[in-house]
């Protein structure tokens, strides 16, 4: 599985999106985060990281150029450790991995499993609900080894 990954931080956007203002960069991004993870502005604006579906809609919203963004990722076809899988994806804050890979291992397991830290390897199904979850933007054709 290819894809790119637009993960990253508000802070770092915020440099990359020069001349902008900070105040500028608030109301156009906040707005999109509490869209997309269904939040309340107040909520949104204390969020630091960004996932992908939400950088994309904001750089199509400034008119920049898309290419200077994200970062390709490369997840193979086999079986993955999860500790490279989180060394794989940028910008990943515990709590959007470790409680959400539980989560979906035990049902893609069939509540077989009680605590992540025992499944040491995901499956490519695993893999491609997580980055679904965490906001990554896969098509189908990056995915065709891992179907719904």
């Amino acid at each position: 599985m290819k894809f790119t990954s637009y993960r990253t931080t508000k802070k770092k956007l915020l440099k990359q999106c020069a001349p902008m203002g900070e105040r500028e960069f608030r109301r156009l991004i906040n707005p999109i985060i509490a869209e997309k993870r269904n939040l309340d502005l107040t909520e949104a604006s204390q969020k630091q990281y960004l996932q992908s579906n939400e950088v994309l809609p904001f750089i199509e919203k400034i008119g920049m150029d898309v290419e200077n963004f994200g970062k390709t990722i490369v997840i193979p076809g086999t079986g993955l450790r999860k500790e490279r899988l989180r060394t794989l994806l940028p910008y990943l804050p515990y709590e959007d991995f470790t409680p959400v890979l539980i989560r979906i291992l035990a049902n893609t397991r069939h509540n077989q499993v009680n605590k992540g830290k025992f499944v040491k390897y995901i499956n490519p199904l695993e893999v491609r609900r997580y980055l679904l979850h965490i906001g990554e933007l896969l098509t189908d054709t990056e995915t065709k080894k891992a179907p719904n």
